[in-house]
């Protein structure tokens, strides 16, 4: 009896490795979204149309008065640096201090060859250090990594900062708030898109990055009046999760009224992007 009970376990486990190795590539655990950018396109009419990009506030040291550079992108303040670069991890828009790269001393000698002053017969000591005044926005920044949230020109080098040249771009906070509103929605989404798709049907497209354009039409009270998808990426998913962003966000507070347009309505544009192929596809 035992020997059967062995030999009929022994043929369930020899069954189970070959299941295990036939179909393990087709259960494997989705890869979780590597990338998620978007573009915002300025709608002004006046001027050759250049990327909104959140503001990302170059260090002292980066900074300079004028730059070669070519000069794309608006922002909340004008801003000029030596070499454009943008920070090699993905996330909201934001530059940090890493403990590493931060000095472990941030002051200077002041004047030493002053001799001590006396005040009242009593001398009076003056302080030996004072801080860095080129290292005084860096110390100001959160420690952590650089983040960087937006598609920009494939020319913009990788660093560990975002530093841009930037024009101040009028409506700038509007569109910061509206980024703070939709963010977070939209990779949720992304994400719930993913997890709903078929693995096969990333195949149909040939790189691994995404793009839907869409419009989105709001009142003058900043309500969502209608959202337009103006180009497809290839997945349905990708793109109802741009409009639904909008769409679940309802409201955004207090638009400007100079960007109420002639038929009485507000249009945002942007283009979403995402950088995604599951690993399944890539073995195979």
């Amino acid at each position: 009896m035992r020997v059967l009970q062995g030999i009929c376990l022994s043929l369930f486990v020899h069954f189970f490795v070959v299941w295990v190795a036939q179909f393990a590539p087709m259960i494997t655990p989705r890869e979780k979204s590597k990338v998620v950018e978007f573009e915002i396109i300025d709608p002004s009419q006046n001027e050759t149309q250049r990327q909104v990009v959140r503001q990302a506030i170059a260090p002292e040291r980066l900074r300079v008065t004028e730059s070669e550079d070519p000069l794309r992108f608006l922002s909340e303040q004008t801003q000029r640096v030596k070499k454009q670069t943008q920070a090699a991890l993905s996330g909201m828009t934001k530059n940090r201090s890493s403990q590493s790269s931060q000095p472990m001393d941030v002051t200077e000698p002041s004047s030493r060859q002053k001799p001590p002053a006396m005040n009242n017969g009593n001398l009076e000591i003056a302080p030996k250090y004072k801080p860095l005044p080129s290292l005084a926005r860096e110390m100001e920044l959160e420690q952590g990594s650089s983040t960087m949230g937006e598609a920009l020109p494939r020319d913009v080098s990788v660093g560990s900062f975002t530093a841009l040249n930037t024009d101040r771009f009028t409506f700038y906070s509007f569109y910061a708030r509206a980024e703070e509103l939709i963010r977070f929605r939209w990779e949720t989404l992304v994400q719930q898109a993913i997890d709903m798709t078929p693995p096969d049907r990333f195949r149909h497209n040939a790189s691994d990055v995404w793009v839907t354009n869409v419009e989105i039409w709001l009142k003058p009270s900043g309500e969502v009046h209608s959202t337009h998808i103006m180009k497809e990426s290839g997945l349905r998913g990708f793109d109802q999760s741009a409009v639904q962003a909008f769409v679940q966000a309802r409201v955004f507070p207090n638009p400007p009224k100079e960007m109420v347009e002639e038929d009485g309505l507000i249009h945002l544009k942007y283009r979403f992007h995402v950088h995604y192929r599951p690993k399944v596809i890539s073995r195979q």
